[in-house]
């Protein structure tokens, strides 16, 4: 018996042990829609979103990113690029409520690259 509960401890403490997202970018920044979440770079080419929440109701919202090298500007704008969501869809985003995502990067294009992440509505700009 005390050999079980010794057992269903370790589990217990093992289970509940820090998992590994990748590095740590950081959290999104609420604007609108309730958009709320933490990056982190699985790799060269994927993010993890930790808590994803997004409300739904942009009209035309996407994941969009902006690349160093094309930004103008530090804050997200029309001059990014649209990145599939995390089931490789390109269709508007629905309601997200506290999940976890991975979104990856188009052919070509590497965390390093990227100065921004948000969800952006085209028709609202």
């Amino acid at each position: 018996m005390l050999l079980l509960a010794c057992i269903a401890a370790v589990i217990f403490c093992c289970s509940n042990a820090a998992e590994y997202h990748g590095k740590l970018i950081g959290p999104i920044q609420e604007l609108y829609h309730g958009v709320k979440g933490t990056v982190y770079a699985v790799d060269s080419h994927r993010f993890k979103i930790l808590g994803f929440t997004y409300d739904g109701q942009g009209p035309d919202a996407f994941f969009y990113i902006g690349l160093r090298q094309n930004a103008t500007r530090d804050t997200p704008s029309d001059e990014g690029i649209k990145i599939l969501d995390e089931k490789g869809s390109s269709a508007v985003l629905k309601e997200y409520k506290n999940v976890t995502l991975t979104l990856t990067l188009p052919e070509g294009i590497r965390i390093q690259d990227i100065k921004w992440l948000s969800v952006w509505c085209v028709a609202f700009s």
